[in-house]
């Protein structure tokens, strides 16, 4: 942003306005003989013709600050090799349909810091209910360099997502920067902006304006791009959040640690019941990725099930191959 944007924005008044013409604005369907970046400056105009700019909130984290683990689900029918890791990765971009973070041809990854949470993304309520479903767990290479993590999550989440601490900093982060250079009035109007970009983001069925959001930031041209974006998850009823992250952030800084086959029987969100059974557990080892039936002669599994799952159940809870609660 630059000084003549800044000071040009309007304040908290102006900006509710403007956020009352959004709301009853028809947001530009996709064509896809149009260019990724054409659609993402079509939205953004939009916006930008109300508010002067479109400001996102970016922070730099080092490999060992990101301590959530990641996790992605895919329907077990739907992969051909399991052995594969891309099978387990990103969609390849010729099959990449429209989503809520990106456009066509464009993947992400979508994850999330919890199992459950990617579980119920791909269920979708229960509607694929019994269905087997591959479970993997992915990390961060210790090695990799600084990334760059955005999120939208000023947007109603349940109190007991975790991540309310996270959306509720907003205000402070945008107090420092802009300190001298905006006054009371135009932060205000600044949050109210980035609350409802947020609220957008979430509400938005046609995912018109999330996707160009996304797009924008995980796929923007230069050195402060997204690599991790941060979004309530819907399925979970707000409790959670999901994870989109860009591809060549997977390629170069994830590493797949272990894959787990589930069937789920039971996710009730409102009573916090689960029943997930585990049949299968695999390990990568120099590249290749090896798999076994769980039972009595391999006790690793349950090192492994505790190590991932661990906040996921009691601690005084009995282990058992069948349960996760």
């Amino acid at each position: 942003m630059t000084t003549e944007e800044l000071k040009d924005f309007p304040g908290l008044e102006k900006v509710q306005k403007g956020i009352q013409r959004l709301e009853n604005v028809a947001w530009p369907e996709y064509d896809r003989k149009m260019k990724p970046d054409q659609y993402v400056k079509r939205v953004s105009k939009i916006i930008t013709q109300e508010f002067n700019l479109l400001p996102s909130v970016l922070k730099t984290l080092a490999p060992n600050e990101f301590k959530l683990k990641i996790f992605r689900v895919r329907a077990l029918k739907s992969i051909k090799n399991i052995g594969l890791i891309a099978e387990h990765s990103y969609p390849p971009a010729p099959i990449a349909g429209f989503g809520r973070c990106n456009l066509p041809d464009n993947p992400v990854f979508y994850s999330s810091n919890s199992p459950k949470t990617s579980l119920i993304e791909v269920i979708k309520n229960n509607r694929e209910r019994s269905t087997e479903y591959c479970l993997t767990r992915w990390s961060i290479r210790e090695n990799s360099e600084n990334f760059v993590i955005q999120h939208f999550l000023q947007s109603g989440l349940h109190p007991e997502n975790e991540f309310q601490l996270l959306a509720d900093s907003v205000p402070e982060q945008i107090q420092e920067p802009f300190e001298n250079q905006l006054t009371d009035d135009q932060k205000a109007g600044l949050l109210e902006m980035m609350k409802f970009l947020d609220r957008t983001f979430v509400k938005d069925t046609t995912y018109a304006v999330s996707a160009a959001l996304a797009h924008g930031s995980l796929y923007a041209p230069h050195d402060l791009a997204t690599d991790i974006l941060l979004y309530p998850s819907i399925q979970s009823k707000f409790k959670g959040v999901n994870f989109a992250i860009h591809p060549n952030f997977v390629d170069r800084c994830l590493r797949l640690t272990r894959i787990y086959i589930v069937k789920v029987t039971k996710m009730d969100l409102d009573l916090n019941e689960y029943d997930i059974s585990f049949s299968k557990f695999g390990i990568v080892k120099k590249n290749r990725v090896f798999m076994y039936n769980i039972g009595p002669d391999r006790p690793e599994f349950e090192y492994y099930f505790k190590e991932d799952f661990k906040e996921y159940f009691p601690a005084d809870l009995k282990f058992t191959y069948s349960r996760l609660k």
